[in-house]
């Protein structure tokens, strides 16, 4: 008994290149299972052009496939390229060509990414003459554009640094959200790397403002200390307030002392605002 090894090769008429379009179903919910298989098999079903037939489960590499748009009703989608495998005689994908108006702004020493669907826009461009990149996303009322960058780690340990030798700005035309759930620190350094101030609030710890000057407020608890409150607490009005009505209340009654007296005992030891020092 004889045994073949190896691929048995069909009959082909197909020539050895040539330039074709991908074949999709019409009906919305088809061609969207269609779309997803062929991501997932990495294959297509290819119409090889004038004379060339049409075939299923056409090879192509992912970086291609990612970049091809798909037919519809009223566009063929992206042209493909393609050659014939010189063993199995079947077509494999090996490029792209992009629409007529599909523009793409390029020159020398640049790489762009760009993907579009109607209104809405995401366009990664790298230029390394100018050494910019530049990140461009524009949403529409559904999908408005959002921008994710998520670290995670097992031991939830991860870090993410940002480290410019300039300015860094940030800028929102409605809100900035800073969140933590545990320590939020700003300082700033002099050229030597040593700390010329820092604001700073850690949970169950409170909050600390130093600066190169001296100036130290702390806030723990229910009491704000201002550089170490060594000067004790700050007067409250309400007390000067009730005070000043002591004064004038024995002012008209003659050689009485008797509501001075009273607020001594009563008011003057709340004087002193001992939640607030400096």
């Amino acid at each position: 008994m004889t045994y073949k090894r190896g691929i048995n090769s069909p009959r082909s008429n197909l020539s050895n290149a040539g330039v074709g379009f991908i074949l999709a179903p019409i009906d919305v919910q088809e061609r969207k299972q269609y779309i997803e298989n062929c991501y997932r098999t990495k294959t297509v079903s290819l119409s090889c052009g004038v004379s060339g037939g049409a075939y299923r489960g056409v090879h192509v590499s992912t970086d291609i496939l990612q970049k091809v748009t798909f037919p519809n009703e009223t566009s063929r989608g992206s042209s493909l390229v393609w050659v014939k495998d010189g063993i199995s005689n079947l077509p494999i994908v090996v490029g792209y060509i992009e629409d007529e108006d599909d523009f793409t702004q390029m020159k020398e020493r640049s790489y762009r990414v760009t993907r579009m669907n109607d209104e809405k826009v995401v366009d990664v461009f790298i230029d390394a003459d100018t050494t910019t990149l530049n990140i461009n996303l524009r949403g529409d009322e559904k999908d408005p554009a959002t921008l994710a960058i998520k670290l995670g780690s097992t031991n939830a340990d991860s870090k993410f640094s940002l480290n410019c030798d300039n300015e860094i700005n940030i800028t929102a035309e409605k809100q900035i959200n800073l969140v933590t759930t545990g320590k939020l620190s700003q300082r700033i350094v002099n050229q030597e790397g040593k700390q010329q101030a820092i604001l700073e609030y850690e949970v169950e710890k409170g909050f600390l403002y130093e600066d190169e000057f001296g100036n130290k407020i702390e806030a723990i608890k229910d009491v704000i200390q201002i550089n170490g409150g060594k000067n004790r607490g700050v007067i409250n009005i309400k007390q000067i307030e009730s005070l000043i009505k002591a004064l004038s209340a024995d002012l008209l009654v003659a050689k009485s002392g008797s509501n001075l007296s009273q607020w001594m005992a009563s008011e003057m030891p709340l004087m002193e605002d001992k939640k607030l020092t400096h």
